[in-house]
């Protein structure tokens, strides 16, 4: 939590600037493991420090509702949450298509190599079917 209203407006405004940082995992999330380790370690950091921010906010709206300072609060951190929630909306799709491909590639047939080749010529020589 903050110890102070300054100190959570410190922190919200370092959330904020943090919104854009999703941007740089934008179409990367398929490229391998390691992009998709960074754009959940950034993630959960944001989320830690979002639940920092409005955590206090809630709670000191709890204290006094009709104090409109921290009823300001609130909703300025509602938008942010609003915002950063856009910022990442590519992340779920894109894990997705990339689980897809790779199911799809796991999937599609294997070239036959000489061995299939050589039993296949070995059970017509036989009179099976080839």
């Amino acid at each position: 939590m903050c110890q102070s209203d300054a100190q959570w407006d410190e922190l919200f405004q370092q959330l904020d600037k943090q919104i854009a940082g999703y941007e740089r995992f934008k179409g990367k999330l398929g490229g391998g493991p390691q992009a998709l380790t960074a754009c959940f370690q950034f993630d959960r950091d944001f989320d830690r420090l979002a639940e920092r921010v409005g955590g206090y906010a809630h709670l000191k709206m709890t204290e006094d509702q009709a104090n409109s300072t921290y009823q300001a609060m609130v909703a300025r951190f509602q938008n942010l949450a609003s915002r950063a929630s856009q910022a990442a909306s590519y992340i779920r799709p894109e894990i997705l298509a990339a689980c897809k491909g790779a199911t799809a590639a796991h999937r599609a047939p294997r070239p036959r190599g000489r061995r299939e080749a050589s039993r296949r010529a070995v059970r017509a020589d036989r009179g099976g079917s080839a």
